[in-house]
């Protein structure tokens, strides 16, 4: 059986021409939201902010959570997304998990991301990780509402 790992994500301005095509697809394939190279290749993502890649044996890119600093309580995520086929098998809950323990250890204590409305499942995940919808984005994504959730870490 594979093996898989949630390892810090180095700054985009680290990856690959080839890692970002990787995350390119996987954000198309999952989210059904497109992103060019130097939108994805701008976001201010760090390690210092909880950002993790989700890699197999042979170090391809499975899944990202990426999130940025806000403020020196907040926290936001940019990106939490896992390959389908690896979906509902204890990875997102490792990958929070994770994430929560760095960002806890920076001194965030509130953490806050969009999702689209229909995405149930993740609503849902967010929801048992202790997250609130707290907003509604009309025009946020290109085919769908989106919710702000917000919660403490």
């Amino acid at each position: 059986m594979e093996e898989y790992s949630w390892v810090p994500s180095p700054p985009t301005s680290d990856l690959t021409h080839g890692q970002l095509l990787a995350i390119r697809d996987l954000l198309v394939a999952e989210t059904d939201e497109y992103y060019a190279l130097a939108a994805l290749y701008s976001l201010p993502i760090s390690s210092a902010a909880g950002s993790l890649i989700l890699i197999d044996s042979k170090e391809n890119i499975k899944g990202i959570l990426w999130s940025m600093i806000i403020d020196e309580n907040t926290v936001r995520i940019l990106a939490f997304c896992i390959n389908s086929d690896l979906q509902n098998i204890g990875l997102g809950t490792q990958a929070w998990n994770e994430f929560a323990i760095l960002v806890k250890s920076k001194g965030k204590s509130t953490v806050y991301l969009e999702v689209k409305a229909e995405n149930e499942g993740a609503i849902n995940f967010y929801r048992k990780v202790g997250l609130n919808e707290i907003a509604i984005l009309s025009k946020y994504y290109h085919s769908s509402i989106g919710i702000i959730m917000q919660g403490n870490l």
